[in-house]
């Protein structure tokens, strides 16, 4: 489901985005944002299994996900899209309160890219949903 649109970006419910429908007992009331919380209840919804269960296994994959990357792993889940380690280049900023540049040195940033499955489907919704508006 579509849920709304901020600075041209389009949000989804994670159990719409999937073809379920959405739980109607989600903790967040800000439309834009899903919360870990509201994973975890739209995993129970759509699989009925037991809170505790599904809490484990969702911080179990973010743990895991964040000690690989951290480790200098890049992640690859396919049809999804790949958590990758990207290097940013040595550059000059400016403190804009202080009217002075500051040297900002070279550094690794962990980044998320979607598969072109995971694009497809996106764009596909997206686009449906502009042409019922």
């Amino acid at each position: 489901m579509l849920t709304t649109v901020t600075n041209g970006l389009y949000w989804f419910s994670c159990a719409a985005f999937a073809g379920h429908a959405n739980p109607s007992n989600t903790t967040t009331t800000n439309p834009i944002i899903m919360t870990k919380s509201d994973i975890i209840e739209s995993i129970i919804a759509t699989t009925e299994l037991e809170k505790p269960t599904v809490t484990f296994t969702v911080e179990a994959l973010m743990g895991t996900i964040k000690e690989s990357m951290v480790a200098g792993q890049n992640i690859y889940l396919r049809g999804f899209g790949t958590f990758q380690l990207k290097q940013r280049a040595a550059k000059t900023g400016r403190n804009i309160s202080k009217g002075t540049f500051v040297k900002i040195p070279a550094h690794v940033i962990p980044a998320f890219k979607p598969s072109k499955e995971f694009t497809g489907a996106f764009t596909a919704r997206v686009n449906a949903s502009n042409h019922l508006n």
